[in-house]
């Protein structure tokens, strides 16, 4: 879709008022989806990374022919109904409380566009005129929205599982994250294991393991990069899935780690 031409009235649910410098060259109409860019100045919303919602422009500011902070923006933050993408970026009731991304400055879309989305917010409803997206300071984005898994092969009865944790554009974690972690032997991490690896779980180069319940339940702290890895020790035949709780409640499981007799 196009970016807007004119000032547009924008349904509101909730939110507050902040005042931003507005970035160089830049044309901002009331209603547009507000942006930070990389320098801290506000900027419509596009298809870009780097970029951070703030919420909802409140007034007409004419900066195109300006310098970054000649004009200033007051901007609200809150839940607000933008246009929704079509086919498979349209957004949908079963997207409800996930993060949605900036396609423009007045459309929002389900996926990052292959990593090249900035995340836009929370989708609070879905009507059939637009998503409603909770945007900044009320979207409470958790910074950890999944986690991604590399299974090692076997060696010397030691099995390495890498986890990645990753942000809601998809992008690795930049900061420091931490996770509750358990060993299941379900796929969907509905069980939890009877019993511990006979050798044990440990941390490997990167993170912090703290143990919840010997052998097989942990607080995890990754790297500065959101980076983990374990080592599980097991001399005998035994398969298990490492389920990782994300901070909104839902699960991501590994594939199987397995060991031979």
């Amino acid at each position: 879709m196009s970016p807007l031409t004119e000032d547009r009235l924008v349904v509101e649910i909730s939110g507050d008022l902040r005042v931003f410098a507005v970035a160089a060259a830049k044309e901002l109409f009331a209603g547009a989806l507000i942006c930070l860019n990389a320098a801290g100045d506000a900027t419509p919303g596009e298809a870009a990374l780097g970029l951070t919602a703030v919420g909802r422009c409140e007034g007409y500011v004419d900066n195109r022919n300006g310098q970054a902070g000649d004009q200033q923006v007051t901007v609200k933050a809150g839940v607000f109904r933008y246009d929704n993408s079509a086919a498979a970026d349209a957004i949908t009731v079963a997207d409800v409380s996930k993060p949605c991304y900036i396609v423009d400055d007045h459309t929002v879309a389900k996926t990052s566009g292959a990593g090249t989305r900035s995340v836009a917010g929370r989708i609070h409803s879905v009507e059939d005129a637009g998503v409603f997206v909770a945007i900044g300071a009320v979207a409470r984005l958790a910074p950890i929205d999944t986690a991604a898994f590399v299974v090692g092969a076997e060696a010397a009865n030691v099995v390495n599982v890498g986890i990645q944790l990753k942000d809601p554009s998809g992008a690795n974690l930049a900061v420091r994250g931490s996770v509750l972690a358990y060993l299941a032997t379900e796929i969907h991490g509905d069980v939890v294991a009877a019993a511990a690896p006979s050798g044990g779980v440990a941390i490997g180069a990167d993170g912090l393991a703290i143990s919840v319940v010997a052998g097989k339940a942990f607080q995890l702290v990754s790297e500065a990069n959101g980076h983990i890895d374990l080592n599980i020790t097991e001399a005998g035949a035994a398969t298990w899935y490492l389920a990782v709780v994300l901070p909104d409640g839902r699960l991501a499981v590994s594939g199987a780690i397995t060991f031979a007799a």
